[in-house]
């Protein structure tokens, strides 16, 4: 068996075909030797009747079909299924046939195997074209089906058991391979029938394709006609736009050169508008700002009121369509629609919005005062008078101004005069404070002299301060005089070397306040005898300096303090970290002391001891 693939028809080899075409004209002679079976044995040798002659030609001529001519050419699927069912309604009237016959017009299979050889043997000669008429067929039949007969009753006399199983065997085990074949051949023409029909459905779909081909090509080409009409148009469109560009430039050319024009007038018109309003009475212009301010805000309100009421309206017909909205969505199975929350900030902005337009629209020319030239004729009359007023009061006020003058000469002249005198003064003044200062360095001497001499009771007063020092060093009161006095000696002792004092070591503390107080008491009636202003600016001066100089030296100080306080951050932040590992190191506790207190809380300070506290304060 073999396909064809250009038309998926299946085709058989020669063998194939051979042996389908003798196994199908052995079944239908078989069919015709089983119809005549009867007739041929009650005839005895008999001839056939002319009815049977035809009823065997017309089922041979039916069998041998035209495909039978062709054996490469295959039955339509009508014509099959045609040809089972006569089969079957043969074999089925065939049957119905033996049940109602008599015993002895039944047969036996031998005698159905002799009459089907007969039949296969009228088949083949009818096959290869030996038989030429219908009488030449129904002889040859006839004795075929005589000798088949007699063949059969011969041999059947000589058979046995064991050749009749034989031959059932045989029989069975053809009948068995044309089951087989048939099957085969059923199965063949039912995949060539599949492939027939998807070969049809293959050329359908090609030809669907080459049609759907067809149409995007002519549609294609309709869409490039159709894209070069809008090109063409959209040129012929661009060209009127171009054109109408040009026209709309020069018309905007000239409405600028109108505008420019017309700002010019705007301008020359606002200073005339300014000048006239800086001629409008002040009273007049307060009532028409208080009328336009008013006009304003009635067209505000009345706008306002139309807005709110068509926002009214807008809102209604919004929470119309909302509860529809949700009503349809309720039927449906939906979410609502949310209403905006920007919806009314929108609105606020909007009326924000058309207020200040509102104002800005508002700020539109109003009523002018002068509406006749008259009124400015008598304006500029008015403005003459008051102009010859002012220049009346202009020539009065600078006579006024040239006796100011004179009066201020003289008086510079005077003042000129005093403060040469106050000059001389401060000279004479100077020269009496030098004699004074002459004298004084004199006294200053005879101090330094009286202060060697006094050295020796000093240092001798300091032993015996010592000396009690060691026998109090018990006591924490003295022990912390102790350790203030050298502080005191020290601030003593600058205190001293400022004063013009020499910085001599054999002067002791106490001699040095004893300068002190002596300097003090000359300088006091020094200063009895000079000016009390002078004196009282002398102190104010000498109070300012000493002030700032305090001032000065505790911003030193505190920066000074502040970059330590910085440098130990920084060295604490730069310092590594020190762990401490092990047990910490338990110090031994120490035993209690008992202090000894005493019922005198100090001694009391001298009268001396206080003025000196006091003098060294205000220094500080």
């Amino acid at each position: 068996m073999a396909i064809s693939g250009g038309t998926g028809r299946t085709t058989f080899a020669p063998e194939e075909h051979a042996a389908k075409r003798e196994e199908t004209t052995a079944g239908m002679v078989s069919q015709w030797g089983n119809e005549t079976d009867a007739e041929t044995e009650r005839k005895a040798g008999g001839q056939l009747s002319p009815n049977v002659s035809g009823t065997m030609v017309a089922t041979m001529e039916k069998t041998t079909g035209p495909w039978s001519k062709n054996p490469f050419s295959m039955p339509a699927d009508e014509e099959v299924f045609k040809l089972r069912e006569t089969e079957k309604r043969h074999k089925l009237e065939q049957r119905e046939k033996i049940k109602h016959m008599h015993v002895h017009e039944k047969t036996t299979f031998a005698s159905r195997m002799g009459t089907s050889l007969a039949s296969s043997a009228v088949a083949s000669v009818l096959a290869e074209g030996r038989v030429t008429t219908s009488v030449g067929a129904l002889d040859l039949a006839t004795s075929a089906s005589a000798s088949a007969t007699s063949v059969a009753r011969t041999h059947s006399d000589k058979e046995n058991i064991a050749d009749f199983i034989a031959k059932k065997r045989e029989i069975f085990l053809v009948q068995m391979s044309l089951d087989t074949k048939r099957a085969e051949i059923r199965k063949l023409e039912e995949r060539a029938l599949e492939r027939e029909q998807a070969l049809r459905a293959s050329e359908a779909a090609l030809e669907a394709d080459a049609l759907k081909f067809d149409a995007f090509l002519k549609e294609n080409d309709e869409k490039v006609q159709e894209a070069i009409r809008k090109a063409e148009q959209e040129a012929k469109l661009k060209q009127e736009k171009v054109s109408e560009i040009k026209r709309l430039n020069g018309v905007v050319t000239a409405i600028r050169s109108d505008l420019s024009k017309y700002e010019e007038q705007l301008e020359e018109c606002k200073k005339y508008r300014d000048f006239l309003a800086a001629l409008t009475p002040a009273q007049w212009s307060e009532t028409q700002k208080v009328e336009a301010e008013t006009r304003r805000e009635m067209q505000r309100a009345t706008r306002r009121a139309e807005r709110r009421a068509k926002r009214k309206a807008e809102e209604e017909a919004e929470n119309a369509r909302r509860e529809a909205a949700a009503a349809t969505a309720a039927v449906l199975g939906e979410d609502a629609e949310e209403p905006d929350p920007t919806t009314s900030g929108r609105s606020t902005a909007q009326d924000t919005n058309d207020d200040v337009s509102d104002g800005e629209d508002d700020d539109s020319v109003g009523e002018i005062f002068f509406k006749d030239p008259r009124q400015l004729l008598e304006v500029f009359s008015q403005l003459e008078e008051q102009n010859l007023f002012l220049i009346q009061n202009c020539q009065e006020t600078e006579e006024g101004l040239e006796e100011l003058k004179g009066k201020f000469r003289d008086t510079q002249e005077r003042m000129e005069g005093e403060v040469q005198n106050l000059r001389d003064q401060i000279e004479e003044l100077k020269g009496k404070f030098r004699d004074t200062q002459e004298r004084m360095e004199g006294e200053v001497q005879n101090l330094r002299d009286q202060t060697e001499v006094l050295t020796a009771a000093i240092m001798s007063e300091e032993e015996k301060t010592r000396v009690l020092a060691d026998r109090a060093s018990g006591n924490a009161f003295y022990g912390v005089q102790d350790t203030a006095l050298p502080q005191l000696a020290a601030k003593v002792l600058e205190v001293y070397v400022r004063c013009g004092f020499d910085n001599d070591a054999s002067v002791g503390t106490l001699q040095m306040l004893t300068n002190f107080e002596n300097k003090l008491e000359e300088y006091l009636a020094i200063a009895d005898t000079m000016p009390p202003k002078f004196v009282e600016a002398s102190e104010k001066a000498r109070e300012k300096e000493r002030r700032q100089k305090a001032r000065e030296e505790k911003m030193e100080a505190q920066r000074i303090e502040q970059e330590r306080r910085v440098q130990r951050s920084l060295d604490r932040a730069q310092a590594p970290v020190h762990k401490k590992t092990g047990k910490p190191v338990m110090f031994r506790s120490q035993v209690l002391q008992k202090k000894k207190v005493s019922d005198d809380k100090g001694v009391r300070k001298t009268d001396e001891d206080q003025e000196l506290a006091a003098f060294l304060a205000r220094d500080a």
